[in-house]
């Protein structure tokens, strides 16, 4: 993506990012996927499916190849073309989102362009980024929302399960770090799970940075004496 003062935009962080606008920059992450679709894979999941949220974005310039859209629609758009394009290979479509729009608030959706009542349109499964300790503190009324995985993991599914109104199933990604949480072990991995089923969610994923998974593997034995 470009700047306005000249050169490649960024974040402000090692992070670089493409222009979600562009049409060299979708075709080429259809194309990818139609590939693996070819090769066998049942399931295409597109992550970071957004706009970037941190850095000066009064610098950055968007090509707008498919006409002048908001952020929620330049996504969604993006998503029915990629559909259209894997329709062929009948592969399932999955889309992982930040947690926090599950809440509705305008303020995220706008930055993001992750509106999931319009993405839920265009896909199969949609998987919130449900983590509880990056919610910032005091978020829905809990000083620290790392100490409170159920709650958000439970509140999430059911939220994004409300606005999808059915067109898309509902799988979070779920905390496997201890980042932000004062007790870290298996039964917070069992609390997440316990969430994700009793909100209807159909499975669930794991995110560990390092490929540590060992409390998972402690949970899931946890799970499976019971």
């Amino acid at each position: 993506k470009s700047r306005r003062t000249g050169g490649n935009w960024s974040s402000g962080s090692r992070e670089k990012w493409c222009d979600p606008t562009s049409r060299i920059v979708q075709d080429y992450n259809i194309t990818l996927a139609a590939e693996a679709a070819a090769a066998g894979v049942d399931e295409i999941q597109f992550d970071y499916i957004r706009f970037p949220t941190k850095g000066d974005m009064s610098d950055a310039v968007y090509a707008y190849d498919f006409g002048k859209m908001d952020r929620s629609e330049v996504i969604s758009h993006f998503l029915k073309r990629a559909g259209e394009a894997l329709t062929p290979y009948n592969v399932f479509i999955s889309i992982d989102i930040f947690g926090v729009v599950a809440w509705g608030k305008e303020i995220d959706i706008k930055k993001t362009g992750q509106r999931v009542e319009m993405l839920a349109q265009y896909c199969d499964v949609i998987s919130p980024m449900l983590y509880p300790s990056h919610f910032n503190d005091n978020f829905d009324g809990f000083a620290k929302p790392g100490d409170n995985p159920y709650h958000f993991i439970f509140s999430g599914c059911q939220r994004v399960k409300n606005l999808a109104g059915g067109n898309a199933a509902v799988r979070p990604w779920l905390q496997a770090f201890p980042w932000r949480v004062s007790r870290y072990n298996a039964d917070y991995i069992v609390k997440q799970i316990e969430a994700a089923d009793a909100s209807g969610a159909h499975g669930y994923l794991f995110w560990n940075a390092s490929n540590s998974y060992n409390e998972v593997f402690q949970a899931m034995k946890i799970l499976s004496a019971e």
